[in-house]
Parts: C-alpha cells; structure tokens; sequence
C-alpha cells in the first residue's frame, strides 16, 4: 500500500485547509500593511496568546521613545569683582562774592537807612568828631564821626584828600523848620590802605590771599557814591507833595537795653500801591541836600505794636475823667 493511501482522509484536507487559511490571511495583511514593513507593537494581550498558539513568532516589542536629552544649561559666568564708583569730579568753587561797604539785608524786614557819600571831611574848630562833608558839586553836608572812626580817622586818614563815606543819613529841620540832610559817619572804605593784612597776604602768597575774604577795591565801591538804602515803614505820604517819610527803628545792641526812639526820613518821590502802614524797600540817591527815591518795593504790611502797661494805664485815666 502506498503512504498516500495510508494517510488518512482528513489529513489532505487539514493541511490545505490550513494552507489556504494562511494564504488568505497572508495576502490580508499585506494589502492591510504598508510597502514598508515595520515591525508592529502588539499590546492586545488576547493576540498575543492566539498567535503564540497558532505557532507564531511574537515580534519584538517596540520601545518606548525617549525625548531629547535636556540642553544644559549655560553655568553662570564666574562673579566679577565691583569695581568700586567713580567719585564725582568736584564741582568748580563759586565766585566769590565780593565784599562791599553796603551788605544785603540780612532779614525780610530789617530797618535800616545807610549810603556811601564822596568827599572832604571838614572837622569844626569846636569838636573834631562834628563837622561838615564838602562833595564835588560843592554841596556841604551836616556831619557827625561816630564810635571808633574818630580814632580811625586821626591815625590813618589824611583829611585833605576826599575819601569814600559809609554814613547813616538822618533828616534835620533848622529853626524855620526847613528840612535839610544830616549824616552820621561810621567808617571809611579804603582797603587798599585800611587793611593791612590784606596787603600782607596778596604779597607773600597768592593762594592765602584767594582763601580770605575779597573786597571791593575803593574805585569800584565809588560807583554806589551817593546812593542809599533805605528800609523801614511808610509813616506818611503826601502824593501832591511827592514827600514820603519813612519810620526807622533803630535795633537794641543788647536785649536788656531800653529800645531806641525811631526816627524820621524824608524822601522826595512818588510811591505805587498802599503805602503807609507798609514796610517798604527804597533805593535813593543824593540830589544837592535832598534824598530823591529811585526805586520803591513794598514788602509787608507792619503789624500793630503792642500797647504798654504805662500806655494802657493813662488811657484808661483819660477815659475815666470824662463825662
């Protein structure tokens, strides 16, 4: 008998059966599957068991993509050492203000009344400290040497040369009450030979002489010649009469001293705004023996004094009196 009839009958059918079951399912997954074959990653457990059963060969797994490694990062630059600021270039010294024989007010409301005066002191036979200032246009000025100067004047000045005046100018009336212009002197301005050390200083060493104070040469302070400043509270104004007289009070050298009695000035000039009651600021020159303003500020309205007890004491007698 030969093998092929020994075989049994299903044996032939099983194995093409089979064998065409594989063609079919062979040419599914080809048409199912791309030209490039790539190995598949199958996570279906149930297909892993069938196809281990039906004698097929698991395919390797696919791995899990990782990402990129992380770039690293740029390490921090090494720490420099601070170079300490620059300092500041120092700035330039100022200019310094020249020192002249009238000062700027030292506060908003400070009375005062001074002014330079340009001439000859002519002292009187009777009293050295009392005589008169003989100025160029031949105008002769009431005058009084105050304090020191007197001592000043005898040993350093010679009196028959004209020399720069810093006075206090004063109002008088004669006996027919006519005004005329009275002057108090309190120094003379001359540094070239007044200030000795001055001179001392600009000889031996230049920079010494730049650190000290600097002065107004004599021709330079002759320019404010007859020129005043007067600050103080507008008393009376008569504008018909362009009079304006101006109260000035004089400052205590010491708290516990008695305060002095202001006094009058008489200017001649014309006033814009209120005026008396009112602190005022004048620039005036020197006409012959009168004072003319120049130029007027109002500053502040003066408050009201305070009555004193010996004032308010006679009031009220002078109102008990009456009937």
């Amino acid at each position: 008998m030969s093998s092929a009839a020994s075989r049994p009958p299903n044996s032939v059918g099983h194995s093409v059966g089979h064998s065409t079951e594989s063609a079919v399912k062979k040419q599914t997954a080809d048409t199912a599957q791309p030209s490039v074959s790539q190995p598949s990653v199958s996570t279906d457990a149930n297909a892993s068991s069938q196809a281990t059963s039906k004698g097929l060969r698991k395919p390797p797994s696919r791995p899990h993509l990782i990402g990129p490694p992380s770039r690293p990062k740029p390490s921090a630059p090494p720490a420099v050492a601070s170079e300490p600021p620059t300092p500041a270039a120092p700035e330039p010294p100022d200019t310094p203000q020249m020192i002249g024989p009238i000062s700027p007010p030292s506060e908003r409301m400070q009375y005062r009344a001074i002014g330079l005066i340009q001439g000859k002191y002519i002292a009187s036979e009777e009293q050295f400290n009392r005589g008169s200032i003989a100025v160029a246009d031949g105008t002769l000025i009431d005058a009084v040497l105050l304090g020191r100067v007197t001592s000043l004047i005898k040993k350093h000045i010679d009196l028959e040369l004209d020399h720069l005046w810093v006075v206090y100018p004063r109002t008088l009336y004669n006996d027919e009450n006519i005004p005329a212009l009275h002057v108090q002197i309190v120094g003379v301005w001359e540094p070239e030979t007044l200030n000795a050390n001055l001179e001392k200083a600009s000889e031996s060493s230049a920079d010494s002489a730049d650190d000290g104070p600097q002065y107004l040469s004599t021709d330079e302070a002759a320019q404010q010649c007859d020129q005043f400043s007067i600050r103080g509270e507008i008393a009376k104004y008569a504008e018909e009469k362009s009079e304006i007289v101006v109260n000035i009070v004089q400052k205590s050298k010491s708290e516990t001293a008695k305060p002095k009695r202001p006094f009058k000035l008489l200017i001649s000039g014309q006033l814009k705004g209120r005026a008396t009651g009112y602190f005022w600021e004048l620039k005036v020159t020197r006409e012959g023996g009168k004072l003319l303003l120049v130029e007027g500020t109002q500053i502040a309205v003066v408050p009201p004094k305070k009555k004193s007890k010996d004032t308010r004491k006679e009031g009220r007698r002078r109102t008990g009196g009456q009937i």
